[in-house]
């Protein structure tokens, strides 16, 4: 309910399910995946985070082997809307 039918992901059109299917394996590849908020800024239409991760994933993250070690990492996340809905991520 939060994300456009239409949506783009790092300039490549995936649509509503490729972002979903996107996720879900995120998800299963990092157990404890939580987006822990370090920094955010809200432009309308825009949204700017920074966001934390301390993690366990449990095989490969970004090419490398980790296979259940912690990692700690942050990210920047900029956000479009449209609709009310995340259109650009």
């Amino acid at each position: 309910r939060f994300v456009h039918e239409e949506v783009h992901y790092n300039g490549q059109f995936v649509r509503l399910d490729g972002y979903r299917q996107m996720l879900d394996g995120d998800v299963r590849a990092i157990p404890d995946l939580q987006f822990n908020i370090g920094l955010l800024i809200v432009e309308p239409p825009h949204v700017a985070a920074q966001l934390r991760f301390d993690c366990t994933p449990t095989g490969e993250l970004f090419g490398f082997a980790v296979n259940g070690k912690r990692v700690v990492f942050t990210e920047n996340v900029f956000y479009e809307f449209l609709e009310g809905k995340i259109r650009n991520v």
